[in-house]
């Protein structure tokens, strides 16, 4: 493979293009690749441009090199490799069901979820297992949300009592 010093002398289609990747790439990291090649048209070396950039030369010549073989989409990150995501949109749909279902309904004992419960449920329903604490940023990043309730003991209370104490509450804050 030959080295690439600088960048092609752009044609002015390709430097509007990159101006304006420059301004308003929704990306930081294009705008400075965008910048490099920018920079490199005007016959500014490797060395020079990773020191105006704060990068090495070689990122730099990488990055000449990618675009002048892949153009403006050059300066794109690449898909990286990785774990899949184990959640799908059939984890998505199951856990919105759970969500949805009261547990007793669905055979459990316990009549409030908690992240640990769903994750052992879609566990059990889909054969995926994720941590109790990705779960939450997961229902957090699809904007599933499930809430515990209040437990309130207003059915146990007498009426009578609790406006007697309401009344004996008012007189002591007046009282000091």
């Amino acid at each position: 493979m030959k080295q690439i010093d600088y960048v092609h002398s752009l044609l002015e289609d390709e430097l509007l293009e990159i101006q304006k990747a420059i301004k308003t790439h929704s990306k930081p990291c294009v705008r400075v690749r965008a910048i490099m090649i920018r920079l490199s048209h005007e016959r500014h070396t490797a060395p020079e441009i990773a020191r105006m950039i704060g990068c090495s030369r070689q990122t730099v010549l990488s990055q000449i090199h990618r675009y002048e073989q892949e153009g403006i989409l050059g300066l794109e990150d690449k898909p990286r490799s990785g774990a899949y995501a184990k959640a799908d949109a059939d984890y998505v749909a199951q856990l919105k069901k759970a969500i949805a279902s009261d547990p007793p309904d669905l055979g459990y004992c316990f009549s409030v979820w908690s992240v640990e419960r769903l994750q052992k449920h879609l566990q059990k329903q889909t054969g995926v297992e994720l941590a109790p604490k990705y779960l939450n940023e997961f229902m957090k990043k699809h904007d599933i949300v499930y809430r515990k309730p209040k437990h309130d003991l207003s059915d146990k209370q007498q009426p009578q009592e609790v406006e007697e104490k309401k009344q004996l509450l008012e007189f002591l804050k007046k009282t000091q």
